[in-house]
């Protein structure tokens, strides 16, 4: 896989679950384990097992007596969880969780290189057009 990248609109069922794009999944027959983590901005991240590995690592050198860092271990980590994708390719989302994104049936799921982000369609559209910013001035100061 080269990463996520697109944004499919997709729907939340009424148990929760979620279909991941099928250019997001793995092939037929595979078990794929994902983590489920508060985003920015009001998303939810989803890494699949391999990066959130990754991404643990990251944490786990986190100084512990930084208050920040403890902050910000605590509130993501209490918040998270483990799912496994079903022969479907459908995740379960946890009630708290969509209703801190402010999920609703229609949600659009949007690749970001090394995980997905969960984003009501409304929340999304509206962080893209914030005025304090530009696609063109970011692109610029990142030289992209």
């Amino acid at each position: 896989m080269t990463g996520f990248i697109g944004s499919f609109r997709h729907q939340i069922d009424s148990k929760g679950r979620l279909n991941l794009p099928a250019k997001f999944r793995r092939p037929a027959g595979t078990m794929e384990t994902y983590v489920i983590t508060p985003g920015l901005n009001g998303c939810l991240n989803v890494f699949p097992e391999e990066e959130w590995n990754k991404v643990q690592e990251k944490l786990q050198s986190l100084v512990r007596n930084n208050p920040d860092n403890v902050y910000y271990l605590r509130t993501t980590l209490s918040r998270s969880f483990v799912v496994q994708a079903d022969n479907q390719g459908r995740i379960t989302l946890s009630a708290a969780l969509i209703k801190e994104a402010k999920l609703e049936k229609d949600v659009l799921v949007v690749g970001m290189l090394d995980r997905m982000e969960i984003w009501n369609p409304e929340i999304f559209a509206d962080y893209l057009n914030k005025p304090d910013r530009s696609y063109e001035e970011v692109a610029r100061k990142i030289d992209i």
